[in-house]
């Protein structure tokens, strides 16, 4: 195939662990591509854990100041750094995000799948958060001409048609 997208992960580094995020249905597609590339002695093991996890968008004017509230230095975050931090009892990496229309940056919070009721009521409890459902998010999505997976991201495309200028490198000869 002609650098054809199985999807977009967004990787997380930490220490022995590194979590890499894909789109909703994606992990099986991801994990059997990466199994195909991992030299037989590395000691490299992947494992599914979204049914085990849960993932919050935090977007809105008031995201850093929310953000900040929930763990102090996350308003400096650079795209895609993170700090890990307790909400509700529950330990919860808080990354920076792509900037949404009318937004300003977002923030992602993925946590443990059992504290999904927790970290949603902590997080309304703040007083200004509000939830915006998927169709909000859809719209803002579009506008700010993020792909998605199953949408713009699919073996249809080669990444420069779906807009990941910024993901690619032209410096090392492949972008796997």
């Amino acid at each position: 195939a002609l650098a054809r997208i199985i999807d977009r992960l967004i990787v997380y580094e930490r220490g022995d662990v590194t979590l890499a995020v894909c789109g909703s249905g994606r992990a099986k597609a991801v994990r059997g591509w990466l199994q195909k590339h991992i030299f037989f002695q590395d000691k490299v093991q992947t494992r599914d854990v979204g049914a085990e996890t849960c993932q919050f968008g935090l977007f809105g004017t008031q995201a850093d100041k929310i953000a900040e509230r929930l763990a102090i230095g996350a308003g400096a975050l650079q795209l895609h750094d993170f700090i890990e931090t307790t909400i509700a009892g529950s330990s919860v990496l808080l990354a920076r995000t792509y900037p949404l229309p009318l937004t300003g940056y977002g923030y992602a919070l993925i946590g443990p799948a059992a504290s999904h009721e927790a970290v949603s009521a902590a997080l309304l409890a703040t007083g200004d958060v509000v939830p915006g459902g998927d169709a909000a998010y859809e719209l803002l999505r579009i506008e700010a001409s993020l792909p998605l997976s199953g949408h713009e991201l699919t073996e249809d495309y080669i990444p420069l048609e779906a807009g990941l200028w910024d993901a690619i490198s032209f410096t090392k000869g492949c972008y796997i």
